[in-house]
């Protein structure tokens, strides 16, 4: 079985935390545009680690000069510098969509037991019509990135099929498809 490490009896042992005023001003020092909507830092047996999630949008919605963008930057602190461990960018190419992070979807987990913890989080591609909604769910495990894409009508009905998941996850123990699906689930409606 996994373990969840934000949760309440395990936040305190790995230091979970939103991130402190001097990890947000070096994160706002190393990011060109974008406002970061969420910073969170843990520590594990590799050390302190920060994720944070930046989006940006330029223009006005459904115009041409419209656009759209996510990123996620996971660091890991290097003697006194923060050295990044990985960091995703995604973004729209339809002027009338836009790419928005799940409040609160960060988790830091550790589903092997191995103290090393992974990190997890969703997102999604909303527009202004009747089309599903797609969406992302990541799953960082040591550098891996393992995810979860699926939509989600403007209903909120999610059929269980309407998702699929990365081949790689075959390369991880089982654990981390049933980890993943099982979160994945908890946040969309039924």
């Amino acid at each position: 079985m996994y373990r969840v490490i934000f949760s309440s009896e395990l936040a305190n042992s790995f230091g979970f935390k939103k991130a402190a005023k001097s990890e947000i001003n070096l994160l706002e020092s190393t990011i060109d545009n974008g406002k970061i909507k969420e910073s969170y830092s843990w520590k594990d047996k590799l050390g302190v680690h920060l994720i944070a999630v930046i989006e940006n949008q330029n223009g006005n919605f459904c115009e041409p000069n419209y656009s759209s963008q996510i990123f996620v930057y996971q660091y890991l602190k290097a003697d006194s510098n923060y050295k990044i461990e990985w960091k995703i960018k995604d973004f729209v190419e339809n002027k009338c969509s836009t790419v928005r992070y799940l409040d609160s979807s960060i988790k830091i987990i550790d589903i092997d037991k191995d103290g090393i913890a992974e990190s997890s989080f969703l997102y999604g591609f909303f527009h202004d019509c009747c089309d599903p909604i797609k969406m992302k769910y990541i799953l960082h495990s040591q550098g891996a990135k393992l995810a979860i894409r699926g939509q989600v009508t403007m209903t909120g009905e999610l059929s269980e099929n309407n998702y699929s998941l990365d081949k790689a996850f075959d390369k991880f123990p089982k654990e981390f498809k049933i980890y993943a699906s099982n979160d994945w689930n908890t946040y969309l409606p039924r």
